[in-house]
């Protein structure tokens, strides 16, 4: 939404696995593009296909988890199998709050 946002465009055409992660990603460019006329408008804006045609994005999602992502997940984990988390709106809250700024980074970087 950020890059949508600032540079004022979005896809014409986007192309999803069917993991559920993707859900929200599926929605998005039909609504976005609902009141386009062109051959890719509203629902012919979304694609589903199979995971094992992403292979340089599930690459790099492998990559980051190993490299960067993967201590913040075994901490999330870890405060969680210690009942020191338990997913309620104000941990969550907290959560954000602590960690915001360092998941940002990592994603940035």
């Amino acid at each position: 939404m950020q890059c949508i946002s600032e540079f004022g465009v979005f896809p014409m055409r986007l192309r999803t696995d069917c993991r559920t992660e993707n859900g929200l990603m599926a929605a998005l460019p039909c609504f976005l593009r609902s009141l386009h006329t062109d051959e890719f408008a509203g629902a012919k804006s979304h694609m589903y296909g199979t995971s094992t045609s992403n292979q340089r994005i599930e690459s790099w999602w492998s990559y980051f988890r190993k490299q960067r992502s993967q201590f913040c997940m075994d901490l999330f984990n870890d405060l969680r199998e210690r009942h020191l988390f338990n997913g309620s709106r104000q941990h969550m809250s907290l959560v954000w709050y602590c960690f915001l700024g360092v998941l940002q980074k990592e994603l940035d970087e």
